[in-house]
C-alpha cells in the first residue's frame, strides 16, 4: 500500500510531551543497594546487567545504542541549522516540509515492512525534539546568506540522509520492543548513556521514550 504523500499529510498529533512531560526519574531518584563498592542506583547499568541475565543479549544492547547514537548524530546538526534559520530570517517551525519528511518516512516504512504508527510518533517525536533545540538558539550564523542557504541545504541532505538509516535500525529493535528487559534497558541508557549529547536533557528523553511505548510511563 501506498503511503501519504507530502500534499495529503496530516499530522495526528505532536508528542503529547512537547508542552508537558513527566521527567524519568534521576540517579538520586532511583532506590539504592549496598555492594561491595559502596551504594549503588537499583537503576544503574551494573544492577541492570545482574538483573537482566541472559534477558537481553549482547546484540540487543547493540542495536539499542545504534539507535541513540543516530538520533545524537542528527540532533547534533540542529543548533548550526537554527544558526543558518537565524541568519535568513526563516522560522523553525515549517509544516510543509514536517509533512514532506514524514509522507517520505511512511513510504519507506512500508517498503520495509515497518509498523506505521511507530514510525509516525517516532519521526513525529524526532521533529518535535529537532523544533524545541532550534528554538533555544539565538545566535545568527556567520556566514552571509548565499553561504548560509548553500550550508543549509547541505545539512538539509545529510539530515534526509540519516531518516532511512534511523528507520532501518528501529525495523532492526521492532520485535524488541515488546520485551521488558528491553524497554528497561532502553530507560537505562536514556538515563545513564546520554551525557554531553542532546538526549542528555530529561524532558527530551521522555518524548523519544513516548513514541516508542506511548502506553507505558517511564
Amino acid at each position: 500500500m501506498d503511503g501519504p504523500s507530502a500534499d495529503n499529510y496530516q499530522p495526528t498529533t505532536t508528542s503529547p510531551l512537547l508542552t508537558q512531560t513527566e521527567h524519568l526519574r534521576t540517579r538520586d531518584d532511583l532506590p539504592q543497594r549496598q555492594t561491595a563498592n559502596g551504594i549503588t542506583p537499583e537503576g544503574s547499568p551494573l544492577m541492570l546487567r545482574r538483573a537482566q541475565g541472559t534477558d537481553l543479549s549482547d546484540n540487543a544492547r547493540h542495536k539499542i545504542s545504534n539507535l541513540f547514537h543516530i538520533i545524537n548524530k542528527r540532533l547534533n546538526m540542529m543548533p548550526e541549522m537554527a544558526q543558518l534559520k537565524l541568519r535568513l530570517e526563516q522560522p523553525v517551525f515549517d509544516r510543509s516540509r514536517e509533512q514532506l519528511v514524514m509522507g517520505k518516512a511512511l513510504n519507506y516504512a512500508d517498503s520495509i515492512n515497518l509498523d506505521r504508527e511507530l514510525v509516525q510518533r517516532f519521526i513525529q517525536s524526532q521533529m518535535d525534539i529537532a523544533r524545541l533545540l532550534q528554538e533555544q538558539e539565538q545566535t545568527p550564523s556567520p556566514l552571509d546568506a548565499e553561504q548560509a542557504a548553500l550550508r543549509k541545504q547541505e545539512l538539509r541532505n545529510s539530515l534526509i540522509a540519516i531518516t532511512p538509516k534511523m528507520l532501518d535500525t528501529l525495523k532492526e529493535i521492532q520485535d524488541d520492543l515488546e520485551l521488558v528487559a528491553f524497554r528497561t534497558a532502553i530507560q537505562t541508557t536514556l538515563s545513564y548513556e546520554m551525557k554531553g549529547l542532546p538526549l542528555q536533557n530529561k524532558h527530551l528523553q521522555e518524548i523519544v521514550f513516548w513514541s516508542l511505548y506511548p502506553g507505558h510511563a517511564s
